[in-house]
């Protein structure tokens, strides 16, 4: 500032006299001799003595805290959330803050998402639905301890843990599991095939809960034991819904005859219901015959509805009933279902339908696309054999084929070329003018009929386009569906349907 002054060189305040010969020199009215920032014109004094000016010390009388960056009236020194202007302590170190902690003096819980008093860490039932959030394969497995999902237990002598679920006076105040993630089980271990037990071993010991899915998946199962009743679940007595399974094995290395092999469940009983289930990638084998197998149910007596399998099935040692979809389809029924997959058997007196091997029972607008069948003439007719006495087929289409024996009566569905099938849209209206036969009841929401070079595939409204069916989907997009709807998917040549 005094290129020709060797005494001078700066001008703090810029008044034109050098700081060695001004007795001000930030010009803040202060002498130097009092100031103690004498070159800061903000401050000049420090009453606590913290070495932070008054001026900029938002604490003047606090020697240990000078800032506060929040601005909430706590000192940055003492604010453990120095940036959050709604939290300053942690009083259990959880790393919540406690205006956000429900248990702010718990390090164990933060949230009690139910107010019901109990926290997220050990309440079974975080949102109070009444089902059992299921995270993980390990709590997955535990789900065989209590089959009627009254409690959690995670082994056969444990006891019950009722942790969280409802108490509203209800007799049971647990009734059934949720997933709450996408689950992938553990590869099975060394010199074995199989990692997965099915959940419900026989009829008298069946899985009698609610397992609602909310769109989440279940992928890498392999089943391969000495077990009757072979699939995800072996016996099904209660509902499961909203759930897609994809990838792996079911098969059985039990040396009797007589099993039943489906893809999420080897039997379903008659107080079961199966609802929005989808299959894809996985292998349903049979065993050493007489088996009943199916792409999702090998044997079913009671209902499934809006579901389909793209999963492949495969016959055992003969005489089996091999099913798309179902393999034996007994006093139950099959609603607004397909099955698009490759069935395969090595034995001429085997059963095979392309949605239901053999029915005793009543489906409705479904129908099937068949693939191939290996080492046995057969059509791709949607169901083998119908017992007229009990079963009842209507509004159901299957593939033509070329094979000699295929059948056109209603008693196991309709023939219609590639061409009808993707026209079954074209002139359905209420009063059934559709010139390829289509039933009224295909005009539902469950249906996206697309147009004339397209399959119909089952829907769900407001959702985009997804090539797996049901993987991604929240749970708020069930609670507002239709029975009988299911989003569709991008299976085989199927068309994606969209919002």
């Amino acid at each position: 500032a005094f290129p020709d002054d060797p005494i001078e060189s700066k001008d703090t305040d810029s008044d034109g006299i050098g700081d060695n010969a001004d007795f001000d020199d930030d010009g803040d009215l202060v002498l130097d001799t009092e100031d103690l920032f004498p070159k800061d014109a903000l401050d000049y004094q420090d009453t606590d003595g913290d070495g932070i000016g008054d001026n900029r010390d938002k604490f003047p009388h606090d020697s240990f805290e000078a800032f506060d960056t929040d601005n909430d009236g706590v000192g940055d020194n003492t604010d453990i959330f120095p940036y959050n202007e709604n939290e300053y302590q942690d009083t259990d170190g959880d790393g919540f803050g406690d205006n956000e902690d429900q248990f702010p003096y718990d390090i164990s819980e933060s949230y009690d998402t139910d107010n019901d008093g109990i926290g997220d860490n050990a309440d079974l039932d975080d949102d109070g639905d009444g089902l059992i959030e299921i995270h993980n394969a390990e709590e997955l497995n535990n789900m065989r301890y209590s089959l009627d999902g009254t409690s959690y237990k995670t082994s056969e002598n444990t006891a019950a843990n009722l942790t969280g679920c409802p108490d509203d006076g209800l007799v049971i105040p647990c009734y059934g599991y949720e997933l709450v993630a996408d689950i992938i089980l553990p590869n099975p271990s060394a010199n074995t095939i199989d990692n997965w037990v099915p959940i419900g071993a026989s009829k008298s010991d069946s899985f009698s809960a609610t397992f609602e899915g909310n769109g989440h998946s279940i992928s890498n199962i392999n089943v391969s034991g000495d077990y009757p009743f072979a699939g995800f679940f072996g016996v099904v007595s209660g509902l499961i819904q909203n759930l897609y399974l994809k990838d792996g094995i079911i098969s059985t290395r039990r040396t009797s005859n007589g099993n039943y092999l489906g893809g999420i469940a080897g039997y379903l009983d008659s107080d079961a219901e199966i609802k929005h289930v989808a299959s894809s990638g996985l292998r349903v084998m049979g065993g050493d015959g007489n088996d009943n197998i199916g792409g999702l149910i090998g044997y079913s007596k009671s209902r499934l509805i809006n579901s389909y399998s793209t999963s492949n099935v495969f016959g055992g040692s003969g005489n089996d009933i091999v099913g798309g979809l179902v393999g034996n389809n007994s006093e139950g029924s099959v609603i607004s279902s397909y099955a698009s997959n490759t069935i395969e058997t090595s034995e001429g007196n085997d059963m095979i339908g392309g949605l239901v091997a053999q029915n005793t029972a009543v489906r409705t607008r479904s129908y099937r696309k068949c693939s191939k069948f290996f080492g046995f003439s057969i059509t791709c007719r949607t169901v083998y054999e119908n017992y007229n006495i009990y079963g009842s087929v209507s509004d159901s289409y299957y593939k033509v084929n070329t094979h000699d024996n295929d059948d056109s009566t209603s008693d196991i569905g309709t023939p219609k070329t590639v061409s009808e099938l993707q026209s079954l849209s074209l002139g359905v209206n209420d009063t059934n003018t559709n010139p390829n036969g289509a039933g009224d009841h295909w005009v539902d929401r469950n249906w996206d009929m697309g147009d004339d070079s397209q399959y119909p595939s089952l829907r769900t409204s407001k959702l985009q386009t997804i090539s797996y069916p049901i993987k991604s989907l929240a749970k708020y997009h069930f609670d507002n569906l239709l029975e009988g709807d299911l989003i569709c998917g991008q299976a085989s040549d199927f068309v994606q349907c969209t919002e």
